[in-house]
């Protein structure tokens, strides 16, 4: 080996990329890149983190772009966890989730302007948003 570093400079070159990927990936999450909407995401909380990783493992087998997250500061309920989606994906998922026996504690979107979250409905009847709130 040279003793400018070689095989030890290769390494930290695919540290530092992978590292910076990483990052890149997590602000994605938190800086959206559309935030032209009023609203970017809508979070469902469940009583029981057994229940949010089951309805996310059924929702995910269904093709549907959900994700397990911790509740946001500022939102109490639910069991600590909920389930991330995009705002046309609600409807269809609390369908699906109904259909499949889960029961939904509460609902949260998040405004794309302010970064706040608002507690809205769903209907289960319908299987989608309660009108007073959308």
């Amino acid at each position: 080996m040279s003793p400018g570093g070689g095989c030890g400079l290769q390494i930290r070159q695919r540290v530092e990329t992978s590292l910076v990927s990483s990052i890149l990936t997590r602000l994605r999450h938190f800086f959206p890149v559309n935030t032209m909407e009023s609203v970017n995401e809508v979070i469902i909380c469940f009583e029981s983190v057994s229940r949010a990783i089951m309805a996310e493992e059924a929702l995910t087998k269904q093709a549907f772009n959900v994700r397990v997250m911790p509740v946001p500061s500022g939102i109490r309920g639910g069991c600590g966890f909920c389930l991330r989606f995009s705002p046309e994906d609600i409807d269809r998922a609390s369908a699906f989730l109904s259909e499949c026996g889960f029961d939904i504690s509460e609902a949260w979107e998040k405004s794309g302007t302010t970064g706040t979250y608002r507690k809205f409905t769903i209907d289960r009847t319908a299987g989608g948003t309660d009108g007073e709130k959308r």
